[in-house]
């Protein structure tokens, strides 16, 4: 607002201009306000407390554009697709100019909406951005660090990606330092969202390798045998991957049988005789990386031979 006031000094009449800034109300406004559902509908209202010759509502990089022009009274669509209607409310004082849009999809998320005015030389602008709540468009995938087998001690690293249309998405790691214990467990990454009915799952099964242990070496009727009597040896091993058993006479070094990728192995001497009386060896190994892990265990025999005269 311009006034003028006239003030006279030393005869001479100065001219002094005072310019007056009025504030007044301009605003935009979502309904609903936050968290607006994807396919739901959105209302959009520019109140605006001042002379005006157009208002338009545009939307970011959506092409679209609408206009209500005061001097013709008439609203117009300037952009595809068209929205469902602009229509205007005259109250006293602010005017509402209402914007309805009945179907937000995704591609409205992030988006800023504008309300903009002209009244002569002057341009106004309001903005608001759009939070739009869709849920993901896809399964997730799970990633394991290193991929395939890990080896005892070491960390695995575990990704959960979840994507959604306009390029947002989500990711969860875990660390884990893993043990043999660890060897056969599953890994379930559950996604939750409050527009996913049922939730999204993805699951993932650990393969941890370690080197053997033996659980059990034992003889089937005792360590102490008659001659000529027959004995089973049985030995169980735990690893991962499956071990090669070998059996061995440790006395005399002898390579009494072998055998690859079990867990258990037998061996049986059918008639025993008093020279096999000595140490006997149960030993696993298997293949880490590019290493050879090795365990053994021994048990003791006794052959009590007849005495002969």
């Amino acid at each position: 607002m311009l006034k003028n006031k006239h003030v006279k000094r030393n005869n001479e009449i100065i001219r002094l201009h005072f310019l007056f800034h009025r504030s007044f109300w301009f605003n935009i406004t979502p309904s609903p306000t936050v968290n607006i559902q994807r396919f739901k509908s959105l209302v959009l209202n520019c109140s605006l407390e001042k002379s005006w010759t157009t208002v338009a509502f545009n939307l970011e990089n959506l092409n679209i554009a609408l206009f209500f022009n005061k001097r013709i009274g008439a609203c117009s669509n300037y952009a595809e697709p068209s929205l469902d209607y602009i229509r205007r409310i005259v109250t006293t004082t602010p005017e509402h100019f209402y914007l309805t849009i009945n179907n937000v999809t995704d591609t409205y998320n992030g988006k800023y909406i504008e309300c903009m005015y002209t009244f002569e030389s002057e341009v106004g602008r309001v903005r608001t951005t759009l939070n739009v709540q869709y849920p993901p468009d896809s399964t997730p995938s799970l990633t394991q660090i290193p991929n395939g087998p890990i080896i005892e001690g070491n960390t695995c690293i575990g990704f959960t990606y979840v994507s959604q249309t306009g390029n947002n998405y989500a990711v969860s790691v875990i660390e884990r330092v893993v043990t043999k214990d660890d060897n056969g467990k599953e890994c379930r990454c559950i996604i939750k969202h409050p527009l996913l009915d049922p939730d999204k799952e993805v699951r993932s099964t650990l393969n941890v390798y370690y080197a053997p242990t033996i659980l059990r070496l034992q003889a089937s009727n005792g360590n102490m045998v008659d001659e000529h009597q027959s004995v089973t040896f049985q030995c169980e091993v735990d690893s991962n991957p499956a071990p090669d058993i070998t059996w061995i006479h440790s006395t005399t070094g002898t390579l009494l049988n072998k055998v690859e990728k079990v867990f258990k192995s037998n061996f049986t001497i059918l008639k025993t005789e008093c020279l096999q009386t000595g140490t006997y060896r149960c030993q696993a190994s298997n293949v880490i990386g590019d290493m050879s892990k090795t365990v053994y265990a021994e048990i003791d025999l006794y052959v009590l031979c007849e005495y002969n005269a």
